[in-house]
């Protein structure tokens, strides 16, 4: 018998708010001219997104243990609910990406914003990915449409993971671990502590190999599921620790805590020292972290993160393009406060939107019809 009955975990909740913010700042950033090297060294980690989706994997690692921890579906009745939390909104992003493409044309063809700190390299990769839309369109497209883009290899199809909506390389990713993730549970289950010191191998190996050859050549976005499995394991390894743990929460919370700060210094991993402070705040019965994860800004934000991730590159580009064609001179803290001001209300209606209409709606129909 578990320790920990199965119940609703707020803080994750916030946190999802928390990390699809930080993923829409970033790309502001980006947008207006920024780079890491142009902030201060106190805000760049605030260009980091990369930092906030590598904990949305670890959470997503955790969620789904949970899930078929609590619920063991089969594996017809996961995957089907799992497609329609994920594709519809997905779809729907997908085509208004496609529509603003004219925007993007404008924006890629305008002249460096006034005073831009941005690095070349970006200003490139964006001309990269037009250049094979443009070329493999229909490929492109067929790769899309089941979400599988970020798992055919660049020497195929260059710039797959990110072409059309680049926010969905990681959605490709989350889809490629459902589709194997109740049987990876089922192996886990069966083999007990081999079966898990062997997955953490394999996991470690692919995250040790995701530079070099073949990965580094063929996925260099880290989107195929070998090179972020550790990041997965992590978070099913914190169910299952989470799941079993007996201590109570006044001993276990302040040792996770220290433990966040440890493997902070010693690995400098930011996503998962923000992810051991969070767990911290699960088993804690109070504290500032707690409190602010569980507050109603961010448990709002967190319903709607999804949607947010999904859709906040949408209102940045249309935005972006109105901007270039009424201030063509305009500079890259002009652009960067009328991204943030105009667009974070507008990235907010559009999330509700889409969870209110297209994203809820789907979740609940997977429920209906494997109801029993």
């Amino acid at each position: 018998m578990d320790a920990r009955p199965a119940q609703r975990l707020p803080e994750l909740e916030g946190l999802r708010g928390l990390l699809s913010w930080w993923v829409v700042l970033c790309h502001a950033l980006q947008q207006a001219g920024y780079n890491e090297a142009g902030l201060g060294r106190g805000l760049r980690v605030l260009a980091h997104g990369d930092y906030a989706v590598d904990v949305f994997i670890i959470l997503s690692g955790f969620v789904i243990h949970r899930l078929w921890h609590d619920k063991h579906e089969p594996y017809t009745i996961f995957i089907v609910r799992r497609f329609l939390r994920l594709w519809p909104a997905y779809a729907v992003c997908l085509l208004a990406a496609l529509a603003l493409r004219p925007c993007i044309a404008g924006i890629l063809a305008h002249a460096p914003l006034v005073g831009t700190p941005a690095s070349p390299e970006y200003i490139a990769a964006g001309r990269q990915n037009w250049q094979s839309e443009q070329d493999h369109f229909a490929a492109h497209l067929l790769a899309h449409a089941p979400m599988l883009h970020s798992a055919v290899p660049e020497t195929i199809l260059p710039r797959s993971s990110v072409a059309f909506l680049g926010p969905a390389w990681s959605i490709s990713l989350e889809w490629q671990f459902y589709l194997i993730a109740p049987l990876l549970f089922w192996f886990l289950k069966k083999g007990r502590s081999l079966a898990w010191l062997l997955f953490a191998g394999l996991a470690g190996a692919g995250w040790m190999m995701r530079y070099t050859p073949p990965l580094g050549i063929w996925f260099p976005m880290e989107a195929f599921l070998p090179q972020k499995l550790l990041f997965f394991g992590v978070g099913m390894i914190s169910h299952q620790v989470w799941a079993s743990v007996t201590v109570s929460a006044e001993r276990a919370a302040p040792a996770l805590l220290g433990l966040a700060v440890l493997v902070l210094f010693m690995t400098l991993s930011i996503p998962l020292a923000l992810w051991i402070a969070v767990l911290a705040s699960v088993f804690a019965s109070q504290g500032l972290l707690k409190t602010a994860l569980k507050s109603a800004p961010l448990q709002f934000l967190g319903r709607i993160s999804y949607s947010t991730y999904l859709g906040h590159m949408l209102v940045l580009w249309a935005l972006q393009s109105l901007i270039f064609n009424a201030r063509p001179a305009v500079d890259s803290p002009q652009m960067l406060v009328a991204l943030f001001i105009v667009g974070a209300p507008l990235i907010l209606l559009l999330s509700a939107v889409l969870h209110r209409w297209i994203e809820a709606p789907a979740i609940r129909f997977g429920h209906q019809i494997f109801h029993h």
